[in-house]
């Protein structure tokens, strides 16, 4: 019997987080989820988004290494709900489960579609940050004007960070003044070093991608037409029209990192087709 739906969130990759400190693997299951709702919410990058999948997708398979049980949604699979909260709602149907456990997401948005779901959804604090909401709110009350400079220097006096005793190192809270100056001449900056790193499958069946930190300005064609098409998912697509276009922009997205992993950069138009993804 599962005694709790554990959900972690695509900017939540790391065993630390607070939700999976007290998990236990024999009662509790993992979910994941890609949705749609979160990918188009605003126009995001397709790389962006290809990153943040396959980044999830290595994370659950670690998670499961650890022998813990992960229930993952994939973009494609034609049963998911493209929600975070109807993919909570199927879930706990599945498994008889009403009790979510969730590290507070970052956004008011995600914050308020779960507080709605009919179900028992109870938020950790999260635990990566050195202050609270909770901790924020105390400070805020009262106040007439709420500036982050301050709450900035006592989180400094807490934690003693850039601190000298009670005085900030080197007499100032901030050298704001000084930064908004510009470089002197002698200060040289060719760029970032170029690095190469890779990511696990973006796809079951597809290759391992690979990402140049130095090539984000590459292929911009099919970017900003795929962004144009996923902002039309709030202008009338259906639901499948949608998915359609997002997987047509990942696809062109893995597309394109091979190619610039393999310095062949400039591949045919034609190849660029939605009928390679779906078969048809």
């Amino acid at each position: 019997m599962v005694e709790k739906l554990i959900l972690i969130l695509g900017d939540q990759l790391t065993e630390d987080i607070s939700s999976l400190r007290e998990l236990d693997p024999g009662k509790d299951v993992i979910i994941m989820a890609e949705v749609l709702g979160e990918a188009s919410y605003v126009a995001h990058h397709p790389k962006k988004i290809i990153l943040i999948f396959s980044a999830m997708r290595s994370f659950s398979d670690k998670l499961r290494s650890l022998g813990y049980r992960v229930e993952y949604s994939f973009f494609d699979d034609p049963q998911n709900t493209q929600s975070l909260s109807g993919e909570l709602i199927r879930r706990a149907e599945q498994f008889k489960c009403s009790k979510i456990t969730v590290t507070q997401p970052n956004e008011w948005r995600v914050i308020e579609d779960l507080s709605n779901v009919p179900l028992t959804v109870e938020f950790k604090e999260d635990n990566r940050f050195i202050s609270q909401i909770s901790e924020f709110n105390d400070w805020a009350e009262g106040r007439k004007q709420l500036r982050m400079e301050y709450f900035y220097r006592d989180m400094r006096r807490k934690t003693g960070l850039l601190m000298d005793g009670e005085k900030p190192v080197g007499g100032k809270w901030n050298y704001d003044q000084e930064n908004r100056k510009p470089a002197p001449d002698s200060v040289l900056h060719t760029g970032p070093k170029t690095r190469f790193w890779s990511l696990s499958r973006c796809n079951d069946d597809g290759p391992t991608i690979f990402v140049s930190c130095d090539h984000f300005t590459l292929s911009q064609y099919w970017s900003t037409k795929t962004a144009r098409r996923l902002q039309k998912s709030r202008k009338g697509l259906s639901r499948r029209q949608s998915s359609t276009e997002l997987c047509r922009g990942l696809y062109q997205a893995n597309y394109w990192l091979e190619r610039i992993h393999s310095r062949n950069l400039f591949p045919p138009r034609s190849k660029l087709h939605s009928k390679q993804l779906f078969g048809s």
